[in-house]
């Protein structure tokens, strides 16, 4: 009965010295999927990818989505590398590395390493809102310039 015993906790210390390396091989795998020493340049183009998905969502609702939507946000903490693959299946957005690197640190608030769906749904939606003003505004000056230059050239031809 000892030896089964014996043999039973060999195996299991076996089990869990395998588990551990497994791990270590999969964190190591996923910190080598981000780079976290993006630049300036990095960060907008990552911020300009979501706030395109944000803007499209906005405008045209779950369509844009698919079936899941953004359930896959909701919930547990997602890691880097789960983050990036919801987004890229919800949305289609492809994110390099260090334009990950970059909207993992923009996101996540409360620096835990990992996005959980409150952050990245507070984040995206005000993306949205920001990039909906910001052409709003656009097209209201575009109209105003249009406008002066008609009243110029007007003045120009009653002269």
């Amino acid at each position: 009965k000892k030896w089964r015993l014996a043999r039973a906790k060999t195996i299991q210390e076996k089990e869990k010295s395998v588990e551990s390396k497994r791990d270590t091989a999969k964190k190591e795998w996923a910190d080598s999927q981000v780079r976290w020493d993006y630049t300036e340049k990095d960060k907008r183009r990552g911020q300009a990818k979501l706030a395109e998905a944000a803007l499209s969502y906005m405008r045209n609702g779950p369509r844009v989505t698919g079936i899941a939507g953004l359930k896959g946000f909701q919930g547990a903490a997602l890691h880097p590398m789960e983050f990036r693959e919801q987004v890229k299946r919800a949305f289609g957005v492809h994110l390099t590395k260090k334009e990950l690197g970059a909207m993992v640190h923009d996101i996540d608030l409360d620096k835990s390493g990992t996005i959980d769906g409150a952050e990245f749904l507070c984040h995206f939606f005000k993306l949205g809102r920001e990039t909906e003003s910001e052409i709003t505004e656009s097209a209201r000056f575009q109209r105003r310039r249009e406008g002066i230059l008609k009243e110029i050239e007007d003045q120009k031809e009653d002269e």
